[in-house]
């Protein structure tokens, strides 16, 4: 379990074949893809989701660049 005083991380990981890109913090991996696409309420899931997955990168270098 993640403890307040963990450090939070950017870091690729795989899942479900694909290279995705999240924040990692203690053990567990936020993926920055899937949070983006629930933040776009006003959309669908499925646009929500097509929409997240072009505008955010695969990768943590194309992610800071």
């Amino acid at each position: 379990m993640a403890k307040k005083s963990d450090p939070v991380r950017l870091c690729m990981y795989a899942h479900g074949g694909e290279t995705r890109i999240g924040v990692g913090y203690g053990e567990k991996v936020a993926d920055l893809t899937r949070t983006y696409a629930m933040s776009l309420a006003r959309q669908s899931p499925e646009r929500a989701w097509a929409q997240a997955l072009i505008d955010i990168p695969r990768t943590v270098d194309a992610f800071l660049s």
